[in-house]
Protein backbone atom coordinates (compact mmCIF):
# COMPACT_ATOMS: atom_id res chain seq x y z
CA UNK A 1 0.00 0.00 0.00
CA UNK A 2 1.49 3.34 -1.01
CA UNK A 3 0.14 6.90 -0.83
CA UNK A 4 0.10 9.11 -3.91
CA UNK A 5 0.41 12.93 -4.08
CA UNK A 6 -3.26 13.23 -5.06
CA UNK A 7 -4.17 11.62 -1.74
CA UNK A 8 -5.07 8.26 -3.18
CA UNK A 9 -3.63 4.94 -2.13
CA UNK A 10 -2.42 2.00 -4.19
CA UNK A 11 -3.90 -1.16 -2.69
CA UNK A 12 -2.96 -4.74 -3.50
CA UNK A 13 -6.24 -6.25 -2.28
CA UNK A 14 -9.63 -5.76 -3.95
CA UNK A 15 -10.37 -2.74 -1.84
CA UNK A 16 -14.09 -2.40 -2.57
CA UNK A 17 -14.66 -5.80 -0.90
CA UNK A 18 -12.85 -4.64 2.23
CA UNK A 19 -14.89 -1.43 2.13
CA UNK A 20 -18.20 -3.31 1.86
CA UNK A 21 -17.12 -5.64 4.67
CA UNK A 22 -16.30 -2.59 6.80
CA UNK A 23 -19.72 -1.04 6.17
CA UNK A 24 -21.40 -4.34 7.09
CA UNK A 25 -19.44 -4.52 10.37
CA UNK A 26 -20.30 -0.89 11.17
CA UNK A 27 -23.95 -1.69 10.47
CA UNK A 28 -23.82 -4.61 12.91
CA UNK A 29 -22.19 -2.43 15.56
CA UNK A 30 -24.91 0.22 15.18
CA UNK A 31 -27.64 -2.40 15.47
CA UNK A 32 -26.07 -3.95 18.57
CA UNK A 33 -25.67 -0.57 20.26
CA UNK A 34 -29.43 -0.04 20.02
CA UNK A 35 -30.07 -3.67 20.99
CA UNK A 36 -27.98 -3.40 24.18
CA UNK A 37 -29.53 -0.03 25.10
CA UNK A 38 -32.97 -1.64 24.75
CA UNK A 39 -31.90 -4.82 26.57
CA UNK A 40 -30.49 -2.85 29.50
CA UNK A 41 -33.69 -0.75 29.54
CA UNK A 42 -31.70 2.47 29.20
CA UNK A 43 -33.80 3.35 26.16
CA UNK A 44 -36.71 1.72 24.40
CA UNK A 45 -36.48 0.75 20.74
CA UNK A 46 -38.85 -1.44 18.76
CA UNK A 47 -36.20 -3.51 17.00
CA UNK A 48 -38.91 -5.69 15.49
CA UNK A 49 -40.28 -2.71 13.58
CA UNK A 50 -40.20 -3.14 9.81
CA UNK A 51 -37.50 -0.49 9.33
CA UNK A 52 -35.16 -2.06 11.86
CA UNK A 53 -35.87 -5.52 10.45
CA UNK A 54 -35.03 -4.34 6.94
CA UNK A 55 -31.85 -2.65 8.14
CA UNK A 56 -30.78 -5.78 10.02
CA UNK A 57 -31.51 -8.09 7.09
CA UNK A 58 -29.49 -5.91 4.70
CA UNK A 59 -26.51 -5.80 7.07
CA UNK A 60 -26.58 -9.52 7.85
CA UNK A 61 -27.03 -10.63 4.25
CA UNK A 62 -24.26 -8.26 3.12
CA UNK A 63 -21.88 -9.63 5.74
CA UNK A 64 -22.48 -13.29 4.84
CA UNK A 65 -22.46 -12.60 1.10
CA UNK A 66 -19.01 -11.07 1.51
CA UNK A 67 -17.91 -14.20 3.39
CA UNK A 68 -18.84 -16.22 0.28
CA UNK A 69 -17.09 -13.75 -2.00
CA UNK A 70 -13.94 -14.00 0.10
CA UNK A 71 -13.96 -17.81 0.06
CA UNK A 72 -14.07 -17.89 -3.75
CA UNK A 73 -11.43 -15.17 -4.10
CA UNK A 74 -9.16 -17.19 -1.83
CA UNK A 75 -9.90 -20.31 -3.91
CA UNK A 76 -9.02 -18.48 -7.12
CA UNK A 77 -5.85 -17.01 -5.65
CA UNK A 78 -4.63 -20.44 -4.54
CA UNK A 79 -5.33 -21.80 -8.03
CA UNK A 80 -3.30 -19.07 -9.74
CA UNK A 81 -0.34 -19.94 -7.52
CA UNK A 82 -0.69 -23.67 -8.32
CA UNK A 83 -1.19 -24.39 -4.65
CA UNK A 84 -2.72 -27.86 -4.10
CA UNK A 85 -6.43 -27.78 -3.35
CA UNK A 86 -5.75 -29.77 -0.20
CA UNK A 87 -3.84 -26.80 1.23
CA UNK A 88 -6.81 -24.50 0.59
CA UNK A 89 -9.23 -26.93 2.22
CA UNK A 90 -6.99 -27.40 5.26
CA UNK A 91 -6.65 -23.65 5.67
CA UNK A 92 -10.40 -23.11 5.58
CA UNK A 93 -11.07 -26.06 7.89
CA UNK A 94 -8.60 -24.64 10.42
CA UNK A 95 -10.32 -21.27 10.16
CA UNK A 96 -13.70 -22.93 10.71
CA UNK A 97 -12.48 -24.83 13.77
CA UNK A 98 -11.06 -21.61 15.20
CA UNK A 99 -14.35 -19.76 14.63
CA UNK A 100 -16.32 -22.61 16.21
CA UNK A 101 -13.99 -22.55 19.24
CA UNK A 102 -14.42 -18.79 19.69
CA UNK A 103 -18.17 -19.32 19.28
CA UNK A 104 -18.16 -21.86 22.13
CA UNK A 105 -16.23 -19.43 24.33
CA UNK A 106 -18.82 -16.74 23.60
CA UNK A 107 -21.62 -19.21 24.41
CA UNK A 108 -20.02 -20.02 27.77
CA UNK A 109 -19.49 -16.35 28.64
CA UNK A 110 -23.06 -15.49 27.67
CA UNK A 111 -24.43 -18.10 30.11
CA UNK A 112 -22.79 -16.11 32.91
CA UNK A 113 -23.33 -12.55 31.65
CA UNK A 114 -26.73 -12.75 29.93
CA UNK A 115 -28.34 -16.01 31.15
CA UNK A 116 -31.74 -15.00 29.74
CA UNK A 117 -30.24 -14.27 26.28
CA UNK A 118 -27.68 -17.07 25.89
CA UNK A 119 -25.83 -17.12 22.56
CA UNK A 120 -26.25 -20.76 21.58
CA UNK A 121 -25.38 -20.45 17.89
CA UNK A 122 -24.12 -16.98 17.11
CA UNK A 123 -22.52 -15.46 14.04
CA UNK A 124 -19.05 -16.97 14.54
CA UNK A 125 -20.43 -20.46 15.12
CA UNK A 126 -22.56 -20.05 12.04
CA UNK A 127 -19.75 -18.77 9.80
CA UNK A 128 -17.50 -21.62 10.94
CA UNK A 129 -20.22 -24.13 10.08
CA UNK A 130 -21.24 -22.35 6.87
CA UNK A 131 -17.69 -22.43 5.53
CA UNK A 132 -17.53 -26.20 6.06
CA UNK A 133 -20.86 -26.67 4.28
CA UNK A 134 -19.95 -24.72 1.13
CA UNK A 135 -16.34 -25.94 0.84
CA UNK A 136 -17.19 -29.08 -1.20
CA UNK A 137 -18.77 -26.94 -3.95
CA UNK A 138 -16.73 -23.74 -3.65
CA UNK A 139 -15.13 -24.14 -7.09
CA UNK A 140 -18.42 -24.57 -8.95
CA UNK A 141 -20.74 -21.55 -9.34
CA UNK A 142 -23.59 -23.79 -10.53
CA UNK A 143 -23.37 -26.06 -7.49
CA UNK A 144 -23.15 -23.05 -5.20
CA UNK A 145 -26.26 -21.63 -6.85
CA UNK A 146 -28.14 -24.92 -6.46
CA UNK A 147 -27.09 -25.13 -2.80
CA UNK A 148 -28.26 -21.58 -2.11
CA UNK A 149 -31.61 -22.13 -3.84
CA UNK A 150 -32.11 -25.51 -2.13
CA UNK A 151 -31.57 -24.02 1.34
CA UNK A 152 -34.01 -21.20 0.65
CA UNK A 153 -36.56 -23.72 -0.64
CA UNK A 154 -36.17 -25.93 2.44
CA UNK A 155 -36.62 -22.95 4.75
CA UNK A 156 -39.75 -21.84 2.90
CA UNK A 157 -41.31 -25.31 2.84
CA UNK A 158 -40.40 -26.68 6.27
CA UNK A 159 -39.29 -23.79 8.47
CA UNK A 160 -42.78 -23.10 9.81
CA UNK A 161 -44.08 -26.67 10.17
CA UNK A 162 -41.21 -28.35 12.04
CA UNK A 163 -42.39 -29.41 15.49
CA UNK A 164 -39.46 -31.28 17.03
CA UNK A 165 -37.69 -29.15 19.64
CA UNK A 166 -33.98 -29.77 20.16
CA UNK A 167 -30.67 -27.96 20.02
CA UNK A 168 -30.07 -29.45 16.58
CA UNK A 169 -33.36 -28.16 15.19
CA UNK A 170 -32.47 -24.79 16.71
CA UNK A 171 -29.06 -24.80 14.97
CA UNK A 172 -30.61 -25.89 11.66
CA UNK A 173 -33.20 -23.11 11.89
CA UNK A 174 -36.30 -25.25 12.47
CA UNK A 175 -37.55 -24.25 15.86
CA UNK A 176 -41.25 -23.87 16.67
CA UNK A 177 -40.98 -21.28 19.42
CA UNK A 178 -39.00 -18.15 20.18
CA UNK A 179 -35.76 -18.78 22.05
CA UNK A 180 -34.30 -15.38 23.00
CA UNK A 181 -30.64 -14.85 22.19
CA UNK A 182 -28.32 -11.88 21.80
CA UNK A 183 -26.94 -13.45 18.63
CA UNK A 184 -28.57 -16.19 16.54
CA UNK A 185 -27.88 -17.28 12.95
CA UNK A 186 -29.20 -20.74 12.04
CA UNK A 187 -27.70 -22.77 9.21
CA UNK A 188 -30.93 -22.48 7.24
CA UNK A 189 -31.46 -20.05 5.59
CA UNK A 190 -28.27 -18.03 6.26
CA UNK A 191 -25.87 -20.47 4.57
CA UNK A 192 -27.63 -19.55 1.33
CA UNK A 193 -26.16 -16.03 1.64
CA UNK A 194 -22.63 -17.47 1.76
CA UNK A 195 -23.34 -19.79 -1.18
CA UNK A 196 -24.89 -17.05 -3.31
CA UNK A 197 -22.01 -14.75 -2.37
CA UNK A 198 -19.72 -17.40 -3.83
CA UNK A 199 -21.77 -17.38 -7.05
CA UNK A 200 -21.46 -13.60 -7.23
CA UNK A 201 -17.71 -13.86 -6.71
CA UNK A 202 -17.36 -16.31 -9.61
CA UNK A 203 -19.27 -13.83 -11.79
CA UNK A 204 -17.30 -10.76 -10.75
CA UNK A 205 -13.79 -12.20 -10.49
CA UNK A 206 -11.50 -14.53 -12.41
CA UNK A 207 -8.11 -15.67 -11.13
CA UNK A 208 -8.72 -13.37 -8.13
CA UNK A 209 -8.86 -10.33 -10.43
CA UNK A 210 -11.76 -8.10 -11.38
CA UNK A 211 -13.71 -8.88 -14.52
CA UNK A 212 -14.96 -5.28 -14.38
CA UNK A 213 -13.22 -1.93 -14.61
CA UNK A 214 -12.59 -0.28 -11.26
CA UNK A 215 -9.93 2.13 -9.90
CA UNK A 216 -6.99 0.35 -8.29
CA UNK A 217 -6.28 3.40 -6.14
CA UNK A 218 -8.72 4.73 -3.57
CA UNK A 219 -8.98 7.91 -1.43
CA UNK A 220 -6.50 7.84 1.45
CA UNK A 221 -9.28 9.02 3.78
CA UNK A 222 -10.78 5.51 3.51
CA UNK A 223 -7.76 3.80 5.07
CA UNK A 224 -9.38 3.53 8.55
CA UNK A 225 -12.50 2.01 6.99
CA UNK A 226 -10.49 -0.61 5.11
CA UNK A 227 -8.66 -1.46 8.34
CA UNK A 228 -12.03 -2.37 9.84
CA UNK A 229 -12.74 -4.67 6.91
CA UNK A 230 -9.39 -6.44 7.20
CA UNK A 231 -9.89 -6.99 10.93
CA UNK A 232 -13.62 -7.74 10.89
CA UNK A 233 -13.33 -10.97 12.89
CA UNK A 234 -11.65 -9.48 15.94
CA UNK A 235 -13.77 -6.35 15.83
CA UNK A 236 -16.86 -8.52 15.86
CA UNK A 237 -15.53 -10.62 18.75
CA UNK A 238 -14.84 -7.62 20.98
CA UNK A 239 -17.53 -5.15 19.99
CA UNK A 240 -20.50 -6.67 21.86
CA UNK A 241 -18.61 -7.07 25.20
CA UNK A 242 -17.24 -3.55 24.73
CA UNK A 243 -20.70 -2.10 24.04
CA UNK A 244 -22.16 -3.93 27.06
CA UNK A 245 -19.36 -2.64 29.29
CA UNK A 246 -19.66 0.97 28.07
CA UNK A 247 -23.44 0.96 28.44
CA UNK A 248 -23.15 -0.56 31.92
CA UNK A 249 -20.50 1.98 32.94
CA UNK A 250 -22.59 4.86 31.62
CA UNK A 251 -25.77 3.66 33.35
CA UNK A 252 -23.98 3.32 36.69
CA UNK A 253 -21.46 6.15 36.60
CA UNK A 254 -22.84 8.73 34.17
CA UNK A 255 -23.12 11.49 36.77
CA UNK A 256 -19.59 10.82 38.04
CA UNK A 257 -18.20 10.89 34.52
CA UNK A 258 -20.00 14.14 33.66
CA UNK A 259 -18.89 15.81 36.90
CA UNK A 260 -15.30 14.78 36.14
CA UNK A 261 -15.40 16.77 32.89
Amino acid sequence: MSTKKNKTVSYQRIWEIDLLRSLAVIGMIIFHIYYVLDYEKIASYNLFHEQWKTFGDIVRNSFFTIVGIGLVLSWQKQATKNVPRKAYYLRQIKKSIFLLFIGLVITFVSTKVTPDQVIRFGVLSFIGTGILLVLPVIGSPMRLLLLGIALLFIERQFGEVWSYESLWSYILGFYPRYWPSLDYFPIIPWTSSIALGGVLSHILFKDAKRRYSFPQNFPAVLIPLLWIGRNALWIYVIHIPLIVFLVWAWSHYASTILNFF
